[in-house]
């Protein structure tokens, strides 16, 4: 009965031997396999998402004028995307500018801008975190004048009409949810009538550099 009990250790040691896969002398033992945290699902490329933008910079007028200060608030709505670079999109901007100009007889002439001009834009993943795009749009365009003349009193107009935008930039992301851009090239041109003033039998028109303009726009986003 001792003998048993002496030998029983012993059997149980060549089981667990037997039940090991012989490996060649010499060869190394295969490491131990390990998760990454997170899991090892591979990671997937960022889809486009709506976002908001608010971007401000001067306008330049094509004709004489002063320089305007022009204040864009934009909401995009990704349409399709066409393949793994290029993505089309709908553009919302609601911009308004402003400028103020002294003429003779210490005349002031004032310019109140609003347009809302709907876009198409192309944009394209770059290398990194940039990407580039470019904008398409037809909208309309409201302006409202003013001309004071000291000891005549102001006259007061406005004008509304078709408005065209082209813009192209380059944008950057900070993170996740927030980017940065610039558009060097953002060009404005409407059919809006120019502000027509009179005073007694008098009158004349101005436009206080309201016509066709170029600006230079930058500004942050947040996409969700």
């Amino acid at each position: 009965m001792l003998t048993v009990f002496a030998l029983l250790p012993l059997t149980l040691a060549v089981t667990a031997g037997a039940a090991e896969a012989p490996r060649a002398r010499g060869t190394p033992k295969p490491p131990a396999r390990t998760e990454k945290a997170g899991g090892t699902a591979p990671e997937t490329k960022q889809e486009p998402r709506p976002w908001v933008a608010l971007a401000a910079g001067p306008a330049f007028p094509f004709a004489r004028g002063p320089v305007w200060p022009r204040v864009h608030l934009r909401l995009g709505l990704p349409l399709v995307r066409l393949d793994e670079r290029f993505t089309l999109s709908l553009v919302v901007p609601l911009s308004t500018g402003w400028a103020r100009q002294t003429g003779a007889f210490s005349s002031t002439s004032t310019v109140l801008a609003f347009d809302l001009i709907p876009s198409a834009r192309l944009s394209a993943r770059g290398p990194g975190r940039l990407s580039f795009h470019g904008d398409l749009g037809v909208g309309v365009a409201h302006f409202r004048y003013g001309f004071e003349v000291p000891g005549l009193g102001q006259a007061r107009d406005h004008g509304s009409g078709l408005g065209l935008r082209v813009g192209a930039g380059l944008a950057y992301d900070v993170s996740r949810q927030w980017g940065l851009f610039l558009e060097p090239l953002h060009l404005l041109f409407h059919t809006a009538q120019e502000g027509v003033f009179r005073f007694g039998n008098t009158s004349f028109s101005s436009s206080t550099g309201a016509g066709p303009q170029a600006s230079v726009l930058a500004g942050t986003s947040f996409s969700w």
